[in-house]
């Protein structure tokens, strides 16, 4: 199982809501096993970062299938009409 996570960073949380909006989309994407986002949890620990816009966990099978997700038109129209859009940074994590 691959566990691709990104986090979503946009100027001073501008278009936030604009974001989460798209994320929904993802979810169309038949490929994934799962995917689930958020906004970030406000937390007076120094250890916590609630610093971003929004955060995405999808969890894929293999490889394979992540590289499926990335390429999948859906996908790639989010990335577009979104994170392009409202020019976000993202950082991302994928993990097995």
């Amino acid at each position: 199982m691959i566990t691709h996570f990104v986090v979503i960073r946009t100027k001073s949380g501008e278009n936030a809501s604009k974001i989460l909006e798209g994320l929904q989309t993802l979810k169309q994407i038949e490929c994934a096993e799962s995917v689930t986002f958020g906004s970030p949890v406000a937390s007076e620990r120094p250890v916590v970062d609630d610093t971003f816009a929004a955060a995405l966990c999808v969890q894929c099978k293999d490889q394979q299938t992540l590289s499926q997700y990335l390429n999948d038109p859906i996908h790639v129209k989010f990335a577009q009409d979104y994170l392009k859009k409202y020019r976000a940074k993202i950082t991302v994590y994928d993990v097995q």
